[in-house]
């Protein structure tokens, strides 16, 4: 077990294929984060000139914003630890017992 476990960490390219993978994808989950506030300050720019126009100095948008963009990013990421949990809402189903899939294990 330990020679094929050693053969696929050094002689493949495997490790080097994730760690690409992984940055990859945090590269685009930034440009698809960045590119949905934008949109925000797109969307609501006539909002945030009428504030500016009745007083709101730029800081005030400028922490106001952040504050949204937080608490949305709060909320997104405890709904997606909810439905990505490791099966805690179908525990009760199963009752701790894997089932047998094409009479595999009997």
């Amino acid at each position: 077990m330990r020679k094929i476990s050693d053969f696929y960490k050094y002689k493949t390219g495997v490790g080097t294929n994730m760690l690409i993978m992984t940055v990859i994808s945090f590269v685009i989950g930034l440009s698809i984060s960045g590119q949905t506030f934008y949109t925000f300050v797109i969307e609501n720019l006539e909002k945030f000139g009428a504030l500016k126009a009745s007083g709101a100095k730029g800081r005030e948008l400028i922490l106001q914003s952040r504050r949204k963009s937080l608490c949305q990013g709060n909320l997104c990421q405890r709904n997606h630890r909810e439905r990505s949990g490791p099966g805690r809402k179908h525990q009760h189903l199963s009752r701790g017992r894997r089932p047998h899939h094409a009479g595999v294990g009997r």
